[in-house]
């Protein structure tokens, strides 16, 4: 506000103003005027919630407002009063006295674009319940994750699954053209000895410089149930391994399905086909997936539209996964059943 005030009076010296706020003075041009409102009297019981306690304070404010303002307005007429976004108590006591209100936005135009639609936002946005986890639109605003979370891809492909030294170059290209945050766990190609891979040697020449601010290459082994279940995993490129889809699914993550053993490609066609939990990948000639096709698929995944149907599936099975096992879920009556029918057997 203080740098708004003195903007205006810039560019209109002889146009008196006066800064209103509850802090100390501030140093101010010439032609503004700073007026502090009193501190309030008696104390007010403490609020616990510091965003509710942010706006009552406000809002316990106006009186001192009203008297400031009824004061200044008698020495001369106020053309209007322009009242930060957050202070928005006050225009009741503006409008009340009369005074023509304006806000000031002081977080820009997307700020802007963000508050102006927070009033029908239920009725201008195309989405449901469910997309308020998810990504928002507001018009002429790009899409925004509800949350500081959802932003990044983990790949990692079990304890024996292991890539050529073809296809961790396409993978890296893949990834840097991708413009996404992602987590890699690389491990060393066929032939190579040592568990430790050398990154500088298996991956692309500046790779891991180009990418330090978006990325992370892990050495042979990740946490991968600890890393599916933070709050920043949004996708999950994983080998279909039945342990690796159960945790994704517990977790809440979409998948892309990149299969390498026999077992994890049956998975694949139930993850894509029947669960509609995963995208695939298709491989060209010797199984190469390459850097064209992950890069589509990961864009794919984590666009705010494209990727929303296996976002809200996965999301559904996530809940579904919670109640299996909780109180009286079905896997846990199923293991109930089963205890029983195997106790009864033994004593019969």
């Amino acid at each position: 506000m203080l740098a708004l005030a003195s903007f205006i009076s810039k560019h209109h010296p002889t146009l008196p103003i006066t800064l209103i706020s509850t802090a100390d003075a501030a140093s101010t041009p010439p032609s503004v005027t700073y007026r502090r409102l009193p501190d309030l009297a008696p104390p007010q019981p403490p609020i616990k919630n510091p965003v509710e306690s942010f706006f009552e304070t406000h809002r316990l404010h106006k009186p001192n407002l009203r008297a400031a303002l009824v004061e200044i307005s008698e020495k001369s007429r106020i053309a209007a009063l322009v009242l930060d976004i957050f202070c928005n108590a006050a225009f009741h006591v503006s409008a009340a006295l009369g005074i023509p209100t304006d806000f000031y936005v002081s977080n820009g135009s997307p700020g802007a674009a963000v508050f102006l639609n927070f009033p029908t936002m239920d009725e201008t946005l195309d989405v449901d319940i469910g997309d308020m986890n998810d990504y928002l639109h507001f018009p002429g605003f790009p899409a925004i994750h509800s949350t500081p979370s959802k932003t990044v891809v983990f790949l990692c492909f079990g304890r024996r699954g292991l890539h050529s030294a073809e296809q961790l170059k396409e993978t890296a290209v893949a990834l840097e053209r991708s413009g996404h945050r992602f987590l890699w766990s690389v491990r060393n190609p066929p032939g190579k000895g040592g568990d430790v891979p050398n990154l500088e040697e298996i991956l692309p020449e500046g790779f891991l410089e180009r990418t330090k601010e978006k990325g992370f290459v892990v050495r042979s082994w990740a946490p991968q149930s600890e890393v599916l279940s933070h709050e920043a995993v949004a996708g999950f490129v994983t080998h279909c391994g039945r342990s690796s889809v159960m945790e994704a699914v517990s977790s809440g993550v979409a998948m892309i399905a990149w299969p390498i053993d026999a077992k994890q490609k049956m998975n694949k066609v139930f993850l894509v086909e029947e669960m509609k939990a995963a995208l695939p990948l298709d491989t060209g000639e010797g199984g190469l997936v390459t850097a064209d096709e992950l890069e589509r698929r990961v864009r794919e995944l984590m666009d705010a539209t494209t990727g929303r149907a296996i976002r809200h599936r996965v999301a559904e099975m996530k809940a579904s996964a919670a109640a299996a096992v909780g109180e009286n879920g079905s896997s846990v009556l199923a293991l109930h059943k089963f205890i029983n029918d195997c106790c009864g057997r033994a004593d019969g």
